[in-house]
């Protein structure tokens, strides 16, 4: 490519990322949909004094140093914000206690990123810092079939959004390099970035990795080992995007993801955190490409007018790098660009769960795994998720969403549309909460028994006595640690500890436009004080049939609350549209709900009896 040629286009590069910015709609980050903690959060940024941060690039390619600086720059900052939770990345920023770059910025300088954008905003900052070239994958288009699995029956692609697409989507291209074409044309940091955020969403991620062009993609699946798994490796879960920052000597995963209003928190990766399905999705881990410029010429140090290539999938399988195990099952040794019979997938963990596999494969440790330890931490986890609800509730409750009228209709599909309900309900985070839940007591039998036969490098010495009180201490400590407090509608406050959390969640509402007792699953007096536009509560009650769902998604991957069209009163109320089966088109909830009550059955002679049955 002549350099004329190279800086065309490059221009145009740019011009498409602005571009998309303009035009690019994301649940969360438009000023109409956002709250209005997330709009000013972006405001800010948005209309900020723009510093002038030239980007220069002084390094033609990502080496192993530079990726082993990244990662513990990934590592130290996710365990700052494990320290001290809850707080704005403007803020982490522009602490040196954080940011080792921190005073080196300029006095006042705002930064600001949601879920989607935070793994490009950690690689694009490190690498304005460090001089290192950058571009991204942009042009996201939904799958009209599916490469790595079989057909969904009757998926209407008609109505398929990227975010939400049933095979995944493609990429078409990759745009936006961070090289200037020469000296004096450098681009603006803070203008790179702030276009940036409107290329980039989580459809950029639901690409399936033996998708055609896949080698477009800014990232590739890793081979599930400490040395794929790392600081810095990135995790799509259904709709989010988190970032690994630690992993323990016991294999927990720990992660730290960004939201909308500009704050940061931190999880760990289990059932309720990552979600699992088909291979066409790019649900699991991945690792960033390494980046490496070509031609260009050299000025004073730093580089001008060069083309930025990326590893392609042959290049990174026969480094050991490229691995679909995670879908595929442990040591699968598919080749980039295959075929693979429809079913494979679904085989792939038959023989072991998946993240019992992840657990062991990242167990550093010289002594078996106590698995009471490891149920202990997958209530920790639950805690934090419950404990995270808070915003979204207040959220919607600061934006007086409880204060208007229930709408006549519910969206055909809870789960994503787009306006208030999408930016203020909560029913996905609700289902997975059910999920978690549900899923507590199966997880504590199975690990007991697993750790009585040391499977896995699990281990339990004692017996199921030990076990149960093992149960109950742990929850005990828990409900003495993990609580929310929540203002009801007259100002009085009330706290719930993890065992009452847990108990309602059945009876906790996702619909933005209840009152927070019932967004907290409020009952009797508590609930007297209930203000909203729920007229004696009759949209609450017939919601009950969803709240009954457990999840998001069936195990046919049909969404378990689904329609054809906008649910109505007398839809929830149908005896025909209720327990449907996968294949039905409409099915708007459950007949009956699984209330989990930890403490009961934790203490009870029937756990004793799962435990030794």
């Amino acid at each position: 490519m002549s350099a004329s040629s190279r800086s065309r286009l490059n221009v145009l590069s740019l011009g498409l990322l602005i571009a998309a910015a303009a035009v690019v709609s994301r649940p969360g980050v438009s000023f109409a949909a956002a709250d209005e903690a997330a709009a000013a959060a972006i405001k800010e940024f948005q209309e900020q004094p723009r510093p002038y941060m030239p980007i220069k690039v002084s390094k033609a390619e990502w080496d192993q140093n530079d990726e082993a600086r990244f990662n513990e720059f990934v590592r130290a900052f996710g365990r700052a914000v494990e320290r001290s939770p809850k707080r704005t990345l403007k803020s982490y920023m522009r602490d040196p206690s954080v940011n080792p770059y921190a005073s080196t910025d300029p006095q006042g300088l705002v930064l600001y990123s949601d879920c989607a954008d935070f793994p490009y905003f950690l690689r694009n900052y490190f690498a304005y810092k460090n001089g290192l070239p950058m571009q991204i994958a942009y042009g996201v288009q939904v799958n009209a079939q599916p490469y790595a699995s079989s057909f969904v029956n009757e998926a209407d692609l008609t109505k398929a959004k990227p975010e939400s697409s049933p095979y995944g989507n493609n990429l078409t291209q990759r745009i936006a390099s961070n090289i200037p074409v020469a000296p004096g044309r450098e681009l603006n940091f803070v203008n790179y970035w702030s276009n940036m955020l409107g290329a980039v969403s989580t459809s950029t991620f639901r690409v399936g990795a033996l998708t055609p062009n896949y080698d477009l993609s800014d990232v590739y699946p890793v081979k599930i080992d400490r040395n794929g798994i790392k600081p810095g490796t990135i995790v799509h879960s259904n709709g989010h995007i988190l970032i690994v920052y630690d992993i323990e000597a016991k294999g927990t995963i720990r992660v730290v993801d960004a939201h909308p209003d500009n704050s940061l928190q931190v999880k760990i990766i289990e059932p309720a955190t990552l979600d699992r399905s088909r291979p066409d999705h790019g649900f699991g881990f991945f690792n960033w490409r390494p980046l490496r410029a070509i031609g260009g010429q050299w000025i004073g140090g730093y580089l001008y007018n060069a083309a930025v290539r990326s590893a392609s999938d042959r290049e990174l399988f026969e480094r050991g790098l490229f691995s679909l195990e995670q879908w595929f099952g442990p040591d699968s040794n598919i080749e980039p660009a295959s075929s693979v019979r429809p079913d494979a997938w679904k085989a792939g963990f038959a023989s072991i769960d998946f993240f019992d596999f992840l657990m062991m494969r990242l167990y550093s440790g010289s002594a078996p795994l106590q698995t009471d330890t490891v149920v202990g931490d997958y209530m920790v986890s639950l805690c934090e998720v419950l404990k995270q609800r808070t915003a979204d509730i207040d959220s919607a409750i600061h934006a007086g969403m409880n204060r208007r009228a229930h709408p006549v209709e519910l969206p055909d599909n809870v789960f994503s549309t787009t306006g208030e309900w999408e930016a203020y309900s909560t029913p996905s985070r609700d289902g997975r909460l059910r999920f978690a839940a549900a899923d507590l007591p199966r997880q504590a039998i199975t690990k007991f028994k697993q750790g009585t036969r040391r499977q896995y490098r699990f281990t339990f010495d004692g017996s199921a006595q030990d076990f149960q009180r093992s149960m109950l201490a742990r929850l005990s400590l828990l409900n003495n640690t993990c609580k929310v407090t929540y203002a009801k509608s007259d100002g009085s406050r009330v706290t719930l500890t993890f065992t009452e959390m847990v108990r309602r969640l059945p009876s906790m509402s996702f619909d933005p436009y209840h009152c927070p007792e019932r967004r907290w699953g409020a009952s009797g007096s508590e609930l007297a004080s209930c203000i909203d536009g729920d007229t004696g509560g009759q949209w609450y009650a017939l919601q009950q049939v969803m709240r009954n769902t457990v999840g998001k998604q069936d195990s046919n991957e049909r969404l378990v609350i689904r329609s054809d069209r906008p649910i109505t009163m007398d839809m929830m109320t149908d005896p025909r549209l209720i327990d449907q089966p996968s294949s039905a088109k409409v099915n708007v909830g459950a007949s009956r709900s699984r209330v989990v009550d930890l403490e009961s059955y934790f203490g009870s002679q029937q756990f004793l009896n799962d435990l030794s049955r």
